[in-house]
């Protein structure tokens, strides 16, 4: 058998069998014995093919007899035809190599008969019908399942499209988006940048002005620690002059022994001690001019008399505008010129001291003046009184020290 091949016009399966034309027993000879010899090898072929389809086995197996019957009728048949020589050998050649391909295909070593033919040839034919409808139905089967798959791929490619179509428009809006975020993103970017950018403007700006407010402030502590100290040491000074008098300085008023004196000069007569004029006329020119320095700095303006400080020649004057002498020598008898200076001399110590009484309550003159007595002595200058009118000299100073210190 060749199974999926064609040979003389039939299909051939894996159980057919090749047909070979009848035996040439009849161009031969009349002899009959060819003619029963392959009558022999059909009769026996045919029982065996029988028995095969009767066993249900579908094949033949013809024995060792069978082959040499078969074998001798065709050398006899070929002997008879000895006048076509060259067509005998091309057919024997022929049978040869059928014979042999035949051998190689299966177990049966020779021909069928007619009827074994036909039989075969029906049960061929119904095979044939059968695998025609089988392979009509399997055509109509895939027919079908070629119209389902098309269906099928249809429905799931226009699904399949419409899914990409939707995903395609989904990665679209989410570039869209994308583009939209990175585009916001960058201007936030930029944004940033040129916030940054002047933040560090405004930085530098402001490192600038903190130098600049540092070397200021510095220069405003270096000025204000020289005021300080300039202050402290004004305030040193003041607080040592407020310590200090300067009229006490200007005109010292002390004492040596009975006399009282003023910037050295002794003021006042005695038997015992004299005293030239000079220096008792340079006593009373420093006594006027204290007495008018301290109403000048509280701002008094005497109302009684007025003092006309003229150094070592001193002058009293009164509100008439006489002017008296407050200078010697002068003697002890006509002396009244001399006499009423002095006393207008007290009157503007008396002034003075009510002016700062009037300031200060507590402000007391150690030695009351009343009229041109003081602490009860008069200041008049008479014979045979130089002890006397040194003395009230002496209240008259001491007078004006307490009113030089208030």
């Amino acid at each position: 058998p060749l199974a999926g091949s064609r040979l003389l016009g039939f299909d051939v399966g894996e159980s057919a069998f090749f047909v070979l034309p009848p035996p040439p027993s009849a161009d031969v000879g009349g002899d009959g014995t060819g003619g029963g010899a392959a009558q022999m090898a059909s009769g026996e072929s045919c029982v065996d093919v029988r028995a095969a389809r009767e066993g249900g086995s579908g094949e033949l197996v013809p024995g060792a007899a069978q082959a040499s019957a078969a074998a001798a009728a065709a050398q006899v048949a070929l002997q008879r035809s000895a006048g076509d020589a060259g067509a005998v050998v091309r057919q024997l050649e022929t049978l040869q190599r059928v014979f042999e391909a035949a051998s190689e295909g299966c177990d049966a070593h020779q021909p069928l008969c007619l009827e074994c033919l036909e039989l075969l040839c029906e049960e061929l034919g119904t095979q044939a019908e059968d695998a025609d409808a089988a392979a009509e139905g399997y055509e109509a089967a895939l027919a079908r399942l070629r119209a389902d798959a098309a269906i099928a791929g249809a429905a799931t490619a226009a699904d399949s499209e419409s899914a990409a179509e939707a995903e395609l428009a989904e990665l679209e809006r989410q570039a869209l988006d994308a583009e939209a975020d990175a585009d916001a993103a960058g201007r936030e970017l930029l944004e940033a940048r040129q916030h940054e950018k002047r933040v560090q403007e405004r930085e530098e700006e402001y490192w600038g002005e903190f130098h600049a407010f540092q070397l200021e402030l510095r220069a405003h502590e270096e000025e204000r620690d020289a005021t300080l100290a300039s202050l402290q040491w004004a305030q040193a000074q003041l607080a040592s002059l407020r310590g200090a008098n300067v009229l006490n300085d200007a005109f010292h008023i002390w004492h040596r022994g009975r006399f009282g004196t003023i910037s050295g000069f002794r003021l006042g007569r005695l038997s015992g001690a004299g005293v030239e004029w000079d220096e008792i006329n340079a006593a009373w020119g420093q006594a006027v001019l204290c007495l008018h320095t301290m109403a000048g700095a509280v701002g008094l303006n005497f109302t009684s008399a007025t003092l006309l400080p003229m150094g070592s020649y001193p002058k009293m004057a009164d509100n008439k505008r006489n002017r008296y002498e407050l200078f010697g020598p002068v003697g002890s008898v006509f002396n009244s010129n001399f006499n009423s200076a002095q006393s207008l001399f007290l009157s503007c110590l008396a002034e003075f001291a009510e002016h700062a009484t009037a300031r200060s309550p507590d402000f007391q003159l150690p030695y009351a003046i009343e009229g041109d007595k003081v602490g009860g002595t008069p200041i008049r200058l008479a014979p045979m009184r130089d002890e006397r009118w040194t003395q009230a000299l002496k209240y008259t100073l001491t007078n004006l020290k307490i009113c030089q210190l208030w």
